[in-house]
């Protein structure tokens, strides 16, 4: 091997094992990457490129012209900066808060209750099946919730010994509803 192909294989394990680690860290965690995590991640996988359109035979050449900046790069410099530049798709912004902390009186009817934590999630409840004395029933007993989305905030309502009905709840969230349906 030539010391190009060696010098190669070094700078493509020391960049592409960090990168690796970071990503497998991160690719099974539902919550989104932290925006520190994917710059790190952006820049490794642009110098990880350059460095392979470095040894590769051939010429690429990038101009940009910003206002009054130009900016000419050929090779490895050039696939860093159209690697860099290339902006990855955001993900879809959920409509649900961050969370939801609410305490229900004992006088608060389910009704109520699941309409109030639809709206604190910015959604809206849709009770289907239910009986108006299922629904319009007091609590009665406080009922603390907290939740990191309204699903969750809905599940420990319905968990709670003041509900005399259970339910089942679903999200749809094109329309951000909350279908809840007794059990």
């Amino acid at each position: 091997m030539t010391v190009q192909m060696w010098f190669a294989s070094i700078v493509g394990v020391i960049f592409l094992g960090p990168m690796l680690i970071t990503f497998l860290r991160n690719a099974f965690n539902p919550q989104p990457l932290n925006p520190g995590v994917a710059r790190f991640l952006r820049i490794m996988i642009a110098l990880f490129g350059a460095g392979f359109a470095a040894i590769l035979t051939g010429f690429l050449t990038v101009e940009i012209k910003t206002g009054a900046m130009v900016l000419n790069a050929g090779a490895g410099l050039a696939a860093f900066i159209v690697l860099y530049l290339l902006d990855p798709p955001q993900e879809k912004k959920s409509r649900l808060p961050p969370s939801l902390r609410i305490e229900f009186a004992p006088n608060w009817t389910l009704r109520q209750s699941i309409a109030k934590i639809a709206e604190l999630a910015n959604g809206r409840a849709e009770l289907a099946d239910f009986t108006d004395a299922q629904l319009d029933t007091p609590l009665g007993e406080t009922v603390p919730v907290q939740g990191p989305n309204g699903l969750v905030a809905l599940e420990q309502l319905n968990k709670s010994a003041a509900v005399k009905t259970k339910f089942s709840v679903a999200y749809e969230e094109s329309t951000a509803t909350y279908k809840v349906r007794p059990m």
